[in-house]
C-alpha cells in the first residue's frame, strides 16, 4: 500500500500487483470528531464492552499486555465502530468475541483497525473492519438489526 498524505486531506492508494485495485480520497476538516461514513452494510447503534489484550500483524508482529477497554458504539455485517482512550495502531488485528441479541449469538471474530480519530475529548475514535466473517453469520447482523428497529418505534 502507498500513502500520500498531507495535515487534512488524505490519498490512499492500494495496489496488488501491477493493478490499482481502489483509490480512497479522504478530507478531514481540522477538529473534527466524527468519523466518515465508509461503510457498505447499515449500522446498528449498540453498547458493547471489549478488552483488547493482544493486537498483533500478519507479519508476525505482536504487542501483549495492551489491556485497553473499548466501548463499541455502533456495528455492522462488515465492522465496527469504537471508541477508546487508549492509542491503538491502524493495520493491527484483534480478537474479539461479540454477543449480540441472546447468548446464543455469540461471535467470535478477528478485527482489523482501518482508520482512528482523535476526538475533542482525548479519547479516540476507531473504524474498524470483520476478518474472514463468512456470509453464513449474516443472520446474526439481521435479527439483530430487525430487534434493534423494533425497539426504537
Amino acid at each position: 500500500m502507498i500513502k500520500i498524505s498531507a495535515d487534512f486531506f488524505g490519498i490512499v492508494l492500494h495496489i496488488f500487483g501491477n493493478e490499482c485495485i481502489m483509490i480512497t480520497v479522504l478530507f478531514v476538516n481540522e477538529g473534527e470528531s466524527q468519523m466518515t461514513e465508509k461503510r457498505r452494510a447499515k449500522r446498528v447503534d449498540v453498547n458493547l464492552q471489549l478488552k483488547v489484550s493482544t493486537l498483533f500483524k500478519q507479519d508476525n508482529v505482536k504487542i501483549s499486555d495492551v489491556d485497553s477497554p473499548i466501548e463499541v458504539r455502533d456495528i455492522s455485517k462488515g465492522g465496527i465502530g469504537f471508541v477508546s482512550k487508549s492509542i491503538l495502531p491502524v493495520g493491527y488485528y484483534f480478537n474479539a468475541e461479540l454477543q449480540l441479541g441472546n447468548e446464543a449469538d455469540l461471535l467470535y471474530c478477528v478485527i482489523k483497525i482501518i482508520r482512528s480519530i482523535k476526538k475533542d475529548d482525548g479519547s479516540y475514535a476507531y473504524g474498524a473492519e470483520f476478518v474472514g466473517l463468512a456470509p453464513v453469520f449474516d443472520y446474526i447482523f439481521e435479527e439483530y438489526e430487525e430487534e434493534s428497529e423494533g425497539k426504537n418505534q
